[in-house]
């Protein structure tokens, strides 16, 4: 079992139910039974929202090939001047400092990491919150370990000051831009380079993890800067409702400290048509973001 780091539990603990009676993953897992004579894939199903290193992980593994053109442009980090695009692009820019991570690009690194910075500054974190200076960083760019422990610093920095700062909202706004930047990845690559089931796959398990951001995000349903998202991603939701995960009969069970379905084997039953309109969805999302 993989162990993921402790800020997956402390900014995406986005929990299930602590109640008694089934949680609403529970319910559809139980619901979603195939005979075993089906064919089935077998790998376990993550509804936890991945840290940017954890994706980096995910593109490597699906074959993604670097696109250029794929992240936002650091020269947009001047526009977002609201609070909640701030966090929602500190977010984006958080994933996309990961996917060029990936690909070893050290100058195009940097420009991110100061829009990183920037934006961070810009929502009032201190600078003391920010675990690695711009000299610590600069002198440690070529090492991949160290961007990656970077990164995932400033997730767990940014997420720290602004609960404490008693903005946790802001906090939930830096993990769906770091989502939604990581589902339009995996989309664009499943438009541009290939279908693979592979990728089907990856995008389809997508489908509780947006559950999950769902009810994080319905905790700041009054405040404004939530309110206009959640309503984005109720409707990208009604799409990933066509997507079907099917798991054998008493061979299912859930991890809910790790956040993660545990079945030996599982079956996706999804057309080419949800994919592309999932793809549409988040693509258009993803612009109204970043512009």
């Amino acid at each position: 079992m993989k162990n993921y780091p402790a800020f997956g539990i402390i900014l995406l603990a986005i929990l299930i139910s602590s109640c008694t009676g089934k949680s609403s993953q529970e319910s559809a897992v139980q619901e979603n039974l195939v005979s075993e004579k089906d064919t089935l894939h077998a790998s376990p199903i993550l509804y936890q929202i991945a840290l940017p290193v954890d994706m980096i992980q995910i593109f490597e593994k699906a074959g993604i090939r670097y696109n250029k053109d794929i992240p936002n442009p650091v020269s947009k980090a001047d526009e977002y001047t609201q609070s909640g695009l701030a966090a929602i692009n500190l977010g984006i820019y958080g994933i996309d400092l990961g996917y060029i991570k990936l690909f070893g690009d050290p100058q195009a690194a940097l420009k991110y990491f100061n829009a990183i910075h920037k934006l961070a500054t810009q929502l009032g974190i201190p600078e003391e919150y920010l675990a690695v200076s711009r000299e610590r960083f600069e002198q440690n760019i070529s090492n991949k370990d160290s961007l990656s422990r970077f990164i995932n610093d400033v997730y767990k920095s940014s997420d720290e000051y602004l609960k404490k700062a008693g903005r946790p909202e802001a906090a939930s706004l830096i993990v769906m831009g770091g989502w939604i930047e990581s589902l339009y990845i995996t989309c664009q690559a499943w438009l541009k380079q290939n279908q693979t089931d592979l990728l089907t796959r990856r995008i389809s398990s997508q489908k509780y993890t947006l559950n999950s951001l769902i009810s994080l995000l319905s905790n700041y349903a009054g405040e404004p800067d939530v309110s206009q998202y959640l309503l984005m991603l109720k409707i990208l939701k009604k799409s990933f409702d066509k997507v079907n995960i099917l798991y054998p009969q008493g061979k299912v069970d859930l991890d809910t400290i790790n956040k993660v379905i545990l079945s030996e084997e599982y079956k996706i039953d999804v057309d080419e048509n949800t994919i592309r309109e999932i793809a549409t969805l988040i693509t258009n999302m993803r612009q109204e973001l970043v512009d």
